[in-house]
């Protein structure tokens, strides 16, 4: 994440091979960036944002939302997300108390997915509903729900406003990725015929025909991956993505965990048990002997 703030010919290569980067970003503020990470990144991230965006890097938002020290900030994230036209997606991850410094954030408040969507709601009123949000149908719904918006010049339309939940998981049916494919263009289309057969909202009508002709040209006829593109980036979605620690571990939101890491054997284990039993023994990426114990209580975040 940092190098992407200085080196201009990584994220020309990430867009020339079409990766998509998830870059962590917790905060605006300094003073906070001090408490989370142990320094300022502030500046450096905001650079690596800019540097995607001139690149064309499709790219998702990662902030931790922590209790008492960055949750009134997600308003703002959101909203750099919607400025900047290569962001696909916010994924809003509550704190989990693992890690280097994690005891550090005293006492533990943890915070459940409903009350970050609150939260979010609070600092974006008007514009985004935690009844926006519904649970991911691959995942536990204690760890997963997700919101779908359509961006208009700036304005977000939520999916849940022409789509039932019932509707919406079923186009999330075997995988953790909205596909621009059949178990969408139905729906929608379903959608565009009720909007008009009853004189609704023709601003929303005119946004879901928009969409649809971006996805279905008719001098053109895009393949399956350029109308992937074309509606992610019509598309700002919003994760909440709840981690466990030792104090929330419950082995029933385990054994249906989407998220897994393959260990040293080649094992798949779910992300939570592998970031609590496996993280500070995998000698690939844990290297206890360089983290520096005099950067303060930064780093508590789950990653």
């Amino acid at each position: 994440g940092l190098r992407l703030a200085e080196d201009d010919a990584l994220c020309s290569e990430l867009a020339r091979l079409g990766v998509y980067v998830v870059l962590s970003f917790h905060t605006l503020d300094s003073e906070t960036s001090l408490t989370i990470h142990g320094y300022d990144v502030v500046a450096i991230k905001l650079k690596a944002l800019e540097n995607l965006q001139r690149h064309g890097v499709g790219t998702t938002l990662l902030p931790v939302m922590i209790k008492n020290v960055n949750q009134d900030e997600i308003g703002d994230i959101i909203r750099l997300a919607k400025s900047h036209s290569v962001v696909r997606s916010v994924t809003v991850q509550t704190m989990t108390f693992t890690g280097q410094h994690g005891k550090g954030f005293l006492p533990r408040m943890h915070m459940p997915l409903d009350e970050a969507a609150r939260a979010i709601e609070e600092a974006m009123p008007g514009e985004i509903s935690a009844e926006d949000f519904f649970p991911h149908p691959s995942a536990h719904p204690l760890c997963y729900s997700i919101a779908y918006y359509l961006k208009d010049n700036g304005q977000l339309q939520s999916f849940a406003d022409f789509l039932s939940v019932e509707q919406l998981r079923q186009m999330l049916t075997g995988g953790y990725l909205l596909q621009a494919d059949e178990r969408m263009q139905t729906p929608i289309r379903e959608a565009i015929d009720r909007l008009w057969a009853s004189d609704g909202n023709e601003k929303l009508l005119r946004r879901l025909k928009q969409f649809v002709a971006k996805m279905y040209p008719p001098d053109k006829k895009l393949s399956p991956f350029e109308r992937q593109r074309v509606a992610e980036e019509s598309i700002l979605t919003i994760y909440l993505h709840g981690h466990m620690d030792e104090d929330t571990l419950d082995l029933a939101r385990l054994v249906v965990c989407p998220d897994q890491v393959p260990d040293q054997e080649g094992r798949m284990i779910p992300a939570c048990a592998y970031n609590l039993f496996y993280r500070q023994k995998d000698q690939r990426f844990w290297m206890a002997k360089s983290i520096d114990d005099s950067a303060g209580p930064g780093g508590a975040y789950e990653n």
